[in-house]
């Protein structure tokens, strides 16, 4: 699994987007199937509901008609016991039609710490750690989330986890940046006055680059992780 960090705004977001629309595109070959979250989970609050999510947006996807009810992880209130069923049904599912899942998960450290229950946590972990048809690429907002793990000895989850951080662009990679998607998109209105934007301070130049950090340096981890070549994702 992959944790990418970096404050707000900076493209964490973005890239997954992008990742999501590459993978669809076939980029990754024919036996991922990307499930990109919304940014905001709110209604995760256990192992349990995890699973829900996860089945839920599975609908969505080519494994749809044969994955079950996602309101099945409730069958009892024994969550370990649930979560590790749920898990063993999709390992069957992916098994039989040859397919993994790159599950996209905007904000995970808002969703881990929204885990109120140690026991969720620990039935989380451990889903994690067991599916080997799942891989995580998660966003979270700085290294302080990995630094909570630490120091709260959740070395299990934490070892699971590669990690990648997002710094903000300088003025002057901002303005090549602006100005190298002026001249893709033919826009000449755009192309001149971006020039005479290194006038600017860099703070204003870092706003007009919103969710463009240094997402393309992301790629080459990625493709490692889902076995790629390092090639595979042009941003």
């Amino acid at each position: 699994h992959h944790l990418i960090l970096g404050r707000r705004g900076i493209g964490k977001s973005f890239f997954l987007s992008r990742l999501y629309d590459k993978v669809i595109e076939g980029a990754a070959g024919n036996a991922w199937v990307p499930i990109k979250t919304r940014e905001n989970e709110d209604q995760v609050t256990s192992a349990q509901a995890f699973m829900k999510m996860l089945i839920q947006y599975l609908k969505e996807t080519p494994l749809g008609e044969a994955s079950e009810d996602p309101d099945a992880v409730y069958a009892t209130d024994d969550e370990h016991r649930e979560v590790h069923l749920a898990m063993e049904r999709l390992d069957v599912l992916c098994a039989k039609k040859k397919k993994k899942i790159l599950l996209l998960l905007n904000n995970f450290d808002e969703i881990y710490e929204n885990l109120f229950k140690d026991t969720s946590r620990a039935s989380l972990r451990g889903a994690l750690q067991q599916a080997t048809w799942l891989k995580l690429i998660g966003t979270a907002r700085s290294s302080a989330f990995v630094k909570l793990l630490r120091e709260n000895y959740e070395t299990e989850l934490f070892a699971q986890f590669s990690t990648s951080e997002l710094e903000p662009l300088s003025g002057n990679e901002i303005i090549d940046l602006l100005q190298k998607i002026a001249e893709v998109q033919g826009d000449n209105e755009i192309r001149d006055p971006v020039i005479g934007l290194g006038q600017l301070a860099p703070q204003p130049l870092r706003l007009l680059a919103v969710g463009l950090g240094r997402v393309h340096l992301l790629g080459q981890a990625v493709a490692l992780l889902l076995g790629l070549g390092e090639g595979f994702l042009r941003l």
